[in-house]
């Protein structure tokens, strides 16, 4: 969650773009569903980005999807782990 900024909506998933697309200044869309849950987009304005505004969002985004990625991958790693560890308690 959180404010994207301005971005271009050619690098937006479809569904998203499409959504956007029908969208007036100030509304609120419906749920958006994805592979990674719901999305609820408030269009804020519709300007006009430069190749810096996007270069830094693009990066942004990137950065964002790489941690997502990466916990669960480690989540998955230390469930791998605790599957195969062995504890055997002497007393």
């Amino acid at each position: 969650g959180g404010e994207l900024g301005v971005v271009e909506p050619t690098t937006l998933h479809p569904q998203v773009a499409r959504a956007i697309a029908r969208m007036q200044v100030g509304e609120v869309s419906d749920p958006i569903p994805s592979q990674t849950g719901y999305h609820i987009l408030k269009l804020l304005d519709r300007g006009a980005t430069s190749g810096a505004d996007y270069q830094r969002l693009k990066e942004q985004i990137q950065q964002v999807i790489y941690q997502q990625k990466m916990a669960g991958a480690i989540e998955q790693y230390v469930r791998q782990l605790r599957q195969k560890s062995y504890v055997e308690i002497k007393g």
